[in-house]
């Protein structure tokens, strides 16, 4: 899995180049990436895609929204009980 973007890049001969950029430490890096490597690295990239994605549904499926339930089971402090 990957972060980032792939990008391709036509030149005015035709020939085409593969870049790569991703946030690292605090800046947008751009890496020139071989023609043999693209296919890879455009599957990890897609493969972190889909992971957010899923993780993204796995938290809205989990997270209640009603607090009222949540707060209600809350113990009462000691200072507010009577003694």
């Amino acid at each position: 899995m990957k972060r980032g973007k792939l990008t391709e890049q036509r030149r005015p001969s035709g020939k085409v180049y593969h870049h790569y950029q991703v946030w690292e430490k605090g800046r947008n890096r751009t890496i020139y990436v071989p023609s043999d490597q693209v296919e890879g690295l455009r599957r990890a990239i897609e493969e972190r895609q889909r992971f957010e994605a899923l993780a993204e549904s796995f938290i809205d499926a989990s997270v209640t929204t009603d607090v009222g339930v949540a707060e209600s089971k809350k113990k009462p402090s000691r200072r507010s009980r009577k003694s």
